[in-house]
């Protein structure tokens, strides 16, 4: 977890940036792994953006 100071709107804004490592199976016969990253607003605790692997939309997330 790394606080940032990123630009939104010409207004720098505080921010969490998480990585976290996922496990997929894509397209249901491979498994792979990849890295998500979340920010999440520090004032307020919402999530501002989530970035996944371009073929994410491909896989299905497997539970840990």
């Amino acid at each position: 977890i790394v606080l940032k100071d990123v630009p939104v709107n010409k207004v720098n804004k505080l921010m969490y940036e998480i990585q976290i490592q996922r496990h997929y199976k894509l397209l249901g016969l491979f498994k792979a792994k990849a890295e998500n990253k979340v920010q999440v607003d520090a004032e307020s605790g919402n999530v501002i953006q989530t970035k996944k692997p371009w073929w994410a939309f491909l896989a299905s997330e497997q539970k840990d």
